[in-house]
């Protein structure tokens, strides 16, 4: 007997299992994935991996940053010293531009640092000073040699100063050796050679014919010259650290000693005739002049003694002096004498 509830029985045990054949392919698809993905286990090992690799990270960019920092300290600190230094330092390049200078060298050419690159030399030296500067640059830059030499700068309102100038070649690496630039020191020596030359000339002068002794400011002999040992017999060696009262002849007392270096502490200096004794015991006339030498403060450091041996003017001066009063055939005194 046919029964309509058989039909409908019938279909959905035939739905179900279309459903469950659809279900299986589906699993049948993602199995695989399923499969490879990772258990709790795996996942717990990867975020530990994913951890340490994290703050691995972040100890290299701490130690990173520390080292810039450091580098940026240094180089302030670099920065600083060169500033401080009485020195012109800089670094060109290799077209003879500027990339670096110190304070000083800002200051001469009364730029900032903003303006390095953009200086130009030629409105700060004469051409031939400028001519000199680039012909040692180029020994430097395209012979890699380092320079070393004095260099006399003429400005534009003619001041003229030396400078000992140190240049050396900068390269880009150590491997290729390719020149960059170059660095250089520059130091004002106007004023030493000034001091030099004005130590040859005193050095010339001291070895004049006139006796010069010089003293520490408490009397002791520091240095003479020939013409002190040819006058008075006595040698460097025999006088260098005693008083010169070894030169006294005995005929000043006391008292005129005293006047003597009254003047010389009152105005600096005494000029006068003193009668001295040589080293073999021969009593001379010279002519002398004391000088006091002060500090930049005042205080007395050196005396200087300068004299003239003038036992031939005085024995000429005496002789005239004779023939004037004495009559020169019988010595006896004349008409003038007797009437003064």
């Amino acid at each position: 007997i046919w029964q309509p509830s058989y039909w409908a029985s019938a279909y959905a045990k035939a739905f179900t299992a279309v459903i469950s054949f659809a279900t299986a392919i589906a699993l049948w698809r993602i199995m695989p994935l399923a499969l490879k993905a990772p258990s709790a286990q795996s996942l717990q090992l990867l975020n530990q991996a994913l951890a340490r690799s994290h703050a691995e990270l972040e100890s290299r960019v701490e130690q990173r940053t520390a080292e810039l920092t450091s580098a940026l300290n240094e180089s302030h600190r670099l920065s600083e010293a060169l500033d401080h230094i009485p020195a012109f330092v800089y670094i060109k390049d290799i077209n003879g531009k500027y990339a670096y200078a110190n304070r000083m060298t800002l200051d001469f050419f009364k730029c900032s640092v903003d303006d390095l690159v953009k200086i130009d030399e030629s409105k700060y030296f004469s051409p031939k000073t400028l001519a000199r500067i680039r012909d040692v640059d180029k020994r430097v830059v395209e012979g890699g040699e380092d320079a070393c030499e004095e260099i006399e700068s003429i400005s534009y309102d003619d001041k003229k100063r030396t400078f000992w100038q140190i240049k050396t070649p900068i390269y880009e690496g150590i491997a290729d050796r390719k020149i960059w630039g170059l660095c250089g020191i520059s130091t004002d020596i106007t004023d030493l050679k000034n001091a030099e030359l004005s130590l040859r000339i005193a050095a010339t002068a001291f070895e004049s014919s006139d006796g010069i002794l010089i003293t520490d400011a408490d009397c002791f002999i520091l240095q003479v010259n020939s013409a002190f040992t040819k006058i008075t017999g006595y040698s460097a060696d025999d006088v260098v650290g005693k008083n010169p009262n070894i030169l006294s002849s005995g005929r000043h007392d006391h008292l005129f000693y005293k006047a003597l270096w009254d003047k010389v502490n009152t105005t600096g200096t005494w000029c006068g005739e003193i009668w001295n004794r040589r080293k073999n015991g021969e009593i001379y006339p010279e002519r002398i002049t004391i000088s006091e030498v002060k500090d930049k403060d005042g205080k007395v450091t050196n005396y200087v003694s300068v004299f003239t041996d003038i036992s031939e003017s005085k024995a000429s001066s005496e002789q005239i002096e004779h023939l004037a009063f004495y009559d020169p055939l019988t010595n006896l005194p004349n008409r003038l004498l007797l009437l003064d």
